[in-house]
């Protein structure tokens, strides 16, 4: 039974691609603004950047003036929609499949109610709490 959602590179750097958009609202920021402040690479920002756009997370513009920005307001961009479903794997037991249901399913509804807003505010509270200083 494997309960667990793995934060990998891609999923990383998608996060960190949509919280500098949260903290820029309204504002269009280039690819390369984003790659050097969230220290992703440039080349793999062009794919993550494309696949928010697929999914209608971020609107994408082209052209001098282009760049991107959150296609709508962080405290509605549940966690839900960025994260992938947890997998679901048979077991060999009815009770470790419920279990493994249930387990899921509360995962589910945590990552319903968090949204792109919380991880904006944790952001900001981890840089204050970097940048203090006595």
């Amino acid at each position: 039974m494997m309960i667990m959602i793995h934060i990998n590179r891609t999923m990383a750097y998608r996060l960190l691609t949509l919280v500098e958009l949260a903290a820029n609202p309204g504002r269009t920021l280039t690819k390369g603004e984003i790659a050097r402040r969230r220290k992703i690479p440039g080349s793999y920002l062009g794919q993550v950047a494309s696949a928010l756009a697929r999914t209608g997370l971020v609107v994408s513009r082209r052209g001098p003036r282009g760049g991107l920005k959150l296609a709508r307001d962080p405290e509605n961009i549940p966690l839900a929609e960025v994260l992938p479903h947890p997998r679901h794997d048979t077991n060999e037991s009815p009770v470790l499949d419920h279990l493994d249901e249930l387990l899921n399913s509360t995962l589910r509804r945590t990552l319903e109610k968090l949204t792109l807003k919380d991880l904006l505010a944790w952001d900001r509270q981890a840089k204050a709490t970097m940048n203090y200083v006595i």
